[in-house]
């Protein structure tokens, strides 16, 4: 997968170097509920497309005790999946932390299949702590916030006044005044100019007033990026709706340049440095590569030049990662590599599989549809399988038992196995089974989602293959 090593490249390169200076970090615990699991530790690659980036990963042995180390370079908000929650916690290089897993509660079958099922977040306690550590002072913070917030939500959204803020802000003040964390200082600080930005009527305003602007960027602290996506979603509409429409449309769909973007939004005057100015573009085409306002053609060029020109190291990661999340499955790009092994336990990679085309699709034999169509699908091995590569990865957590169903229904195609905790789950937006794929025999996307079974595929591939004479 080219595309995926050069993605890989621009990141090494970014912050290949940085990784000298980081210090180990590590966790552990005791919670013999999950025994014999593998819990893996991710984070955020960055704060605009929310790509997970895994940190380390380890198994609950016997006795219940786990222990993970890996490297960091500055303060991070990490996660992992536990069945139906969803733990994080705050973690900061050169430290070990024991933590407590909530009890093991699996997804039933239902919320397996269900494409609209989010985990419960929960901020995993930390044994070993102190009043002073990171994650006791953002858990008692966000315990007296979180319902002022959602208050002050309801009266806004109710259109009543809001009589008492800046008495509340100075009472969530006060328990830290003394507190010298810079980081949770930070964090504090942005939770409140959130309360802040609720309050303003108008985006102008939200946005002139914004802690943001006066700030060194936070990337990887949620309190601010979760401020600076607000304020700036969806800017370059801003820009079309102010004095700025026409150029700003000129910019994005004929000049195609990064050079005269940041002109036209440096000099809107609200930004004091390239850095923030590049950031607000990254966020702009982000939300706009998911419209219709600009072509997406001429968004991906200005990106494409952002990536080449930014001397900013991060932004530079961030905007390879938009590229990659945004073209990993579109039409004439080759999709994520992925490695799994077959029922027999012979491992397939996606590039193995150039010379056909490749019908690839993500089913369970837990649904009906799935097997409805799993009888369509031996039909087209059949007629089909001197052009065409069906592939099924099952997410399945039997594999056995998934090879006996195979052979007893004599499905010759290919299958591969994974789990519904499984990477490339993700890699793939796989929201429900089952989906489908169809990449050409260069290893390219044709049709994303591609037609089912069900929805005359048949057809759609005697076109195909006769415009090839085949």
């Amino acid at each position: 997968n080219c595309r995926g090593k050069i993605h890989f490249l621009l990141i090494f390169l970014s912050f290949g170097f940085s990784f000298l200076s980081a210090q180990t970090v590590v966790i552990k615990g005791n919670a013999p509920d999950y025994h014999g699991d593998k819990i893996v530790f991710y984070t955020f690659s960055d704060q605009i497309t929310h790509l997970q980036e895994e940190l380390g990963n380890c198994t609950v042995n016997e006795t219940g005790d786990f222990l993970c180390t890996f490297f960091l370079d500055e303060t991070r908000k990490i996660y992992t999946n536990l069945g139906v929650y969803n733990g994080y916690l705050y973690v900061e290089p050169g430290l070990t932390y024991e933590i407590k897993l909530p009890p093991k509660v699996e997804k039933t079958g239902a919320q397996l299949l269900n494409p609209y099922f989010t985990a419960s977040e929960i901020h995993l306690g930390v044994v070993n702590y102190e009043k002073k550590e990171l994650n006791y002072l953002i858990r008692t913070f966000n315990d007296a916030y979180d319902p002022v917030l959602n208050r002050y939500a309801f009266l806004i959204q109710a259109e009543s006044e809001i009589s008492d803020l800046d008495s509340m802000l100075n009472s969530f003040q006060k328990p830290y005044r003394d507190i010298q964390h810079s980081y949770f200082n930070s964090y504090k600080k942005f939770r409140l100019e959130l309360l802040k930005h609720m309050t303003y009527t108008s985006k102008s305003v939200s946005m002139s007033k914004s802690a943001c602007l006066g700030y060194e960027i936070l990337y990887n602290n949620p309190a601010y990026m979760d401020l600076f996506n607000q304020i700036f979603y969806k800017f370059f509409n801003y820009l079309i709706r102010s004095r700025e429409s026409d150029v700003i449309s000129h910019n994005i769909n004929t000049q195609q340049s990064i050079t005269s973007l940041m002109e036209t939004v440096g000099n809107t005057g609200m930004f004091s440095n390239d850095s923030l100015v590049e950031l607000v573009i990254l966020k702009g085409i982000y939300d706009e590569l998911y419209s219709n306002t600009f072509s997406k053609d001429a968004l991906l060029t200005v990106l494409d030049s952002l990536l080449q020109t930014t001397n900013i190291t991060k932004n530079r990661k961030i905007a390879a990662n938009i590229k990659y999340k945004v073209t990993k499955l579109m039409k004439g790009y080759t999709p994520p590599d992925f490695k799994l092994f077959t029922l027999d336990s012979v491992q397939i990679e996606l590039n193995d599989l150039k010379g056909r085309y490749v019908y690839l699709n993500f089913c369970t034999p837990l649904n009906y549809t799935c097997l409805n169509h799993f009888e369509m699908l031996k039909r087209l091995f059949q007629n089909y399988h001197e052009y065409l590569n069906i592939v099924t990865i099952l997410v399945c957590e039997d594999p056995e038992k998934a090879r006996k169903f195979i052979e007893e229904k004599d499905y010759e195609w290919l299958f591969l196995c994974t789990d519904n905790r499984s990477k490339i789950l993700r890699e793939y937006d796989v929201k429900a089974l089952p989906t489908y794929f169809l990449l050409d025999s260069e290893g390219k996307m044709i049709m994303s989602p591609a037609l089912s079974p069900t929805e005359n595929f048949e057809e759609y591939l005697k076109r195909l293959l006769a415009s090839e004479g085949k």
